[in-house]
């Protein structure tokens, strides 16, 4: 199966590319921004490694799947797992990127076709490279790449996978934290901290569209009150007990 790479600056026309040929291809699209196609589905890395049939993978914007500076990571690693099975599960990529330096060097290394788009005033031009071939050059003129722009939102904004980012920028530590008692409380009102189990709290926070590194920070809040609770618990327990003999026995009264 083939991964595409579509590179250009700011508005050379990559996602309209991608758009264009998710549009004239049947087979079923996934992908990371919301294409208006019957045959679209959003798509997570979970979802790729039980696809069985023959699928276009779009993945806009790649470096927030696949960034290069962090190429070690779990999430690299498991997909250039499904980048190398990508022939026995049927799937073609395309990865579009402003610079292509920034996408996973595993995927660079097998990438079959490089796109450079380069628009001029009258068209989206984009040059087609690939290994063993002659480059061809192929225009869309604009009048014609007008059909395509009510297929996507052309101003979405592709969000990074790795959302600890967000925290671990933010100049105000707290917020996190702040967000992530509001969270517990939460938890609290429905059933005491003992109950709560990782894959629950994981589970309550997906439903609610809370960000995953608010679930960990839950997690651990509610291991640490599950620990309080088990050192109260044990040392009532090691208590000394007091034993009848050692009772203060209270005289009688002499009649």
């Amino acid at each position: 199966m083939t991964t595409m790479a579509i590179v250009g600056n700011k508005g050379s026309g990559k996602t309209l590319l991608a758009t264009a040929m998710a549009a004239n291809d049947g087979r079923r699209i996934l992908s990371n921004y919301v294409l208006r196609l019957p045959n679209y589905a959003p798509v997570e890395p979970e979802d790729l490694y039980g696809i069985t049939e023959p699928t276009l993978v779009i993945l806009d914007e790649a470096y927030t799947w696949l960034e290069s500076r962090v190429s070690g990571n779990v999430l690299n690693r498991y997909l250039s797992y499904i980048l190398f099975q990508s022939r026995k599960r049927q799937i073609d990529f395309i990865l579009t990127a402003q610079m292509f330096e920034t996408v996973d060097r595993r995927f660079r290394g097998q990438t079959d076709i490089y796109v450079e788009a380069d628009p001029t005033v009258f068209a989206f031009v984009y040059k087609f490279m690939a290994p063993g071939r002659k480059p061809r050059t192929m225009a869309l003129a604009r009048d014609v790449a007008e059909k395509y722009f009510p297929l996507y939102d052309t101003l979405e904004v592709v969000d990074p996978l790795d959302d600890e980012m967000l925290y671990e920028v933010c100049t105000d530590p707290t917020k996190a934290h702040k967000e992530a008692e509001r969270v517990l409380a939460e938890l609290l009102e429905i059933s005491p901290a003992i109950t709560w189990t990782q894959a629950a709290i994981d589970g309550y926070c997906m439903e609610k569209g809370y960000y995953r590194v608010i679930a960990k920070m839950v997690w651990g809040k509610v291991s640490l009150l599950k620990t309080i609770e088990k050192s109260k618990k044990l040392a009532e327990k090691e208590l000394p007990k007091v034993s009848a003999a050692s009772k203060k026995i209270k005289p009688r009264k002499v009649v």
